[in-house]
């Protein structure tokens, strides 16, 4: 026991020994280490839904992007929060500003910058100046089901209708016309045309990947002319070190790289030409030069 205790008692004093000369070194040079890393701070990026999207969550496609964008960039840390309209437009009442805000159709918001990007979007322009750029977009589809007998020869039309999207007038811009129309919210208008309620749905991208997941037999047309389901991107004045990361981001979001990446959410670039394996969402993908409505005003002016 005696000849135990020593040796216990010798090999503390040896650990203290290396603590003392040798551990207190390594610690100064892991701070020296993190004092040369060029931290460039926090951003905050707000993430608003305001349309449905394809499939899959809009936020967690961007707190991917956000992870390989930090991975790329040392000192760089984007910090990813999801609001509802409601709780944004407090949020800012208050003085409370992200740094850049991924939104839709439906916020007022002030104090955004200029972004470097040249853009033919109207929706996110003031005059001349590019304040918002869309980075994914969805689309309107009239979609038919060709084995619907109607009643009394009466084609009725559900339609799907967000809070904050306007599918009539997308619809009007066709020149379609339709014996009846029942404007629905959107979840009860996908579950009445999958029951058989109706022989036409006006839809969205999620619609068309709900039933081709359920593998039902339908016809699906673009809507060419109108599209007000644009996802953009902005960013708010906090001063030019943040802004100029920020943009920068933006950047990235809107590189071929990650727009790639949109179809694993059946979400559509306004970039670049996508490949998908439905026909339908393939189609839409093609297509551009939609009249749309600009996102600053909240009365939807329309926009030639």
């Amino acid at each position: 026991m005696k000849v135990l205790r020593i040796f216990i008692i010798a090999l503390l004093f040896g650990a203290s020994i290396f603590t003392c000369f040798y551990g207190v070194k390594k610690i100064n040079e892991k701070k020296e280490i993190f004092n040369q890393t060029n931290y460039k701070g926090i951003l905050t990026l707000w993430h608003i839904d305001t349309f449905e999207g394809g499939s899959g969550s809009r936020k967690q496609f961007l707190m991917k992007v956000v992870r390989n964008y930090e991975k790329k960039n040392d000192g760089v840390l984007i910090f990813v929060v999801e609001h509802n309209l409601l709780s944004a437009k407090e949020s800012i009442e208050q003085g409370n500003y992200p740094d850049i805000i991924s939104y839709g159709n439906g916020i007022e918001l002030n104090n955004l910058v200029e972004l470097n990007v040249k853009s033919n979007f109207i929706g996110g322009k003031i005059g001349e100046k590019v304040l918002a750029v869309p980075w994914c977009r969805g689309g309107y589809f009239l979609i038919e089901n060709p084995n619907y007998k109607a009643k009394d020869n009466v084609n009725t039309l559900l339609v799907s209708q967000g809070e904050y999207t306007l599918p009539l007038v997308a619809l009007i811009n066709e020149q379609l016309g339709f014996d009846e129309y029942n404007v629905l919210k959107q979840s009860v208008a996908y579950a009445e045309f999958a029951n058989l309620k109706a022989k036409y749905l006006l839809g969205t991208q999620r619609d068309v990947v709900r039933l081709s997941n359920r593998q039902m037999t339908v016809n699906v047309s673009q809507l060419t002319y109108f599209n007000d389901l644009f996802q953009y991107v902005s960013v708010f004045n906090n001063g030019n070190d943040r802004v100029n990361e920020s943009k920068r981001f933006v950047d990235y979001l809107i590189s071929e790289r990650v727009q790639q990446e949109l179809v694993k959410i059946n979400m559509f670039s306004c970039y670049f030409n996508l490949s998908y394996e439905n026909d339908f969402l393939q189609k839409m993908q093609g297509l551009s030069n939609f009249r749309t409505v600009s996102t600053f005003h909240n009365v939807n002016t329309y926009l030639e």
